[in-house]
């Protein structure tokens, strides 16, 4: 990295996916694939070759250099490292968590506040999120914010001709369910990470999907989802589980 011999072994893992493991190199992180393939590296190259990390919003954890193994090919990157006591935005979708940590719903909301700053600022530069999901953004509490956010998996994003290769249903917009296979041209847009958004806000703020709940005629999510049957239609079952709507704020 930067023409400096790194060696890394067990110790220093992070964590391991399928597409390749994270370690911690100091105050930075490195990500090397498990099989890195052209696509990969012509897209890292494309983030550093074009200046787009010098213009990322705050907190938007790109590639900052390429990893390169002993024969000089590149099979990963370097990126800012979390902080130690992040955690993952999908526990704000369970109340006792939040009561834990004295999270209330303005603390959501201005969290959120600061969320739709980042992903307009993102689409300003022509950056589309695609797989934006509650596993990608981190969360760390700090004494001047309640919450400030770190944005992951910025190497999957879809930014120019390279695609977002991978979504994950529950927070993929209706429209695009019929996609086999998203490596094979960019098919995300603003729109559809707006979609995302929402989901994560209303998860957030109420522990439950948008279009969760029970239907007798719309069985699963994605068919409530498609025909735009959402947990405050009067045929369905709001979860017992679930944060009753009415006590949100009536100017939100």
């Amino acid at each position: 990295i930067n023409r400096q011999t790194i060696t890394l072994d067990a110790a220093h893992l992070i964590q391991s996916g399928g597409e390749g493991m994270v370690f911690g190199v100091g105050e930075t992180a490195v990500k090397l694939y498990h099989q890195p393939q052209p696509h990969h590296i012509a897209k890292l190259r494309h983030w550093l070759d074009s200046g787009l990390n010098q213009r990322l919003p705050p907190g938007v954890l790109g590639p900052l250099a390429l990893a390169t193994d002993k024969q000089g090919q590149a099979i990963g990157f370097q990126m800012a490292r979390l902080p130690a006591a992040s955690f993952p935005i999908k526990k704000l979708a369970n109340p006792a968590f939040r009561r834990q940590q004295g999270l209330a719903a303005p603390d959501i909301i201005a969290l959120f506040r600061q969320l739709h700053a980042t992903l307009t600022s993102l689409h300003q530069l022509g950056i589309v999120v695609g797989d934006l999901n509650d596993h990608n953004i981190y969360l760390t509490p700090s004494p001047n914010h309640p919450l400030s956010a770190a944005w992951l998996d910025v190497d999957s994003y879809q930014i120019a001709q390279f695609p977002c290769p991978v979504a994950m249903e529950v927070f993929l917009d209706p429209q695009l369910y019929g996609v086999g296979d998203f490596g094979q041209r960019p098919y995300f847009t603003p729109a559809t990470d707006w979609y995302a958004f929402f989901v994560l806000l209303v998860r957030s703020l109420l522990g439950v999907h948008p279009y969760g709940g029970v239907h007798k005629q719309h069985k699963t999510l994605a068919a409530r989802a498609q025909a735009g049957v959402s947990i405050l239609h009067p045929d369905v079952v709001y979860p017992a589980t679930a944060v009753p709507a009415a006590t949100l704020p009536t100017d939100l």
